[in-house]
């Protein structure tokens, strides 16, 4: 058995994730942000200039699988079929804060409500987007996930609101493939 030879495939996966978030806000009428980027850098200091969805690479790990000892590839020795790779991936989408006008009038309670609400539903939407992938993971071909790859939807976490936006983070671990 060699050890793998090709680049790890991401960018797939990353156009995948934004493309099944696309088709379950839209499945259930709800406008996401315009601006969809995959992003590069560490997810936590991407900037808001804009209401958006951002795409990015939290961390890529190696694995031996769920449950099974973690036996890292040394010097030396040979990587086995079962040592795979998981990357962990940051999707944010992120909406306007009411903010305070030219005249320093607080934002109405209605405008934080709405605000509220449609955060909420973002955190709702993106929790079961993710959690129907990984219960759906071997069921519906991905062109984007190796056959037989896990899908493991992680913890939305709020964000902000910083400056005039706040938003909503998920964790998303996918298997990562190599290129053959």
């Amino acid at each position: 058995m060699s050890a793998p030879t090709g680049p790890v495939l991401l960018l797939p996966q990353a156009e995948g994730l934004l493309a099944e978030l696309e088709a379950f806000y839209a499945a259930n009428g709800v406008a996401l942000p315009d601006r969809r980027v995959v992003a590069p850098g560490a997810p936590g200091t991407i900037a808001w200039d804009c209401e958006q969805v951002v795409v990015a690479l939290s961390q890529l790990t190696t694995g031996s699988g769920s449950g099974q000892v973690n036996v890292l590839p040394q010097w030396g020795s040979p990587a086995g079929v079962g040592l795979i790779r998981y990357a962990t991936w940051s999707v944010q989408v992120i909406r306007c804060t009411p903010q305070m006008d030219d005249d320093g009038n607080a934002p109405t309670a209605e405008a934080l409500l709405a605000a509220g609400v449609s955060g909420l539903a973002d955190a709702g939407l993106m929790s079961q987007c993710f959690v129907s992938m990984a219960a759906t993971a071997n069921a519906i071909p991905r062109d984007w996930m190796p056959i037989g790859g896990a899908i493991n939807a992680g913890q939305v976490t709020s964000l902000g609101p910083e400056g005039p936006f706040h938003g909503y983070e998920a964790a998303v671990t996918l298997t990562a493939m190599e290129a053959s």
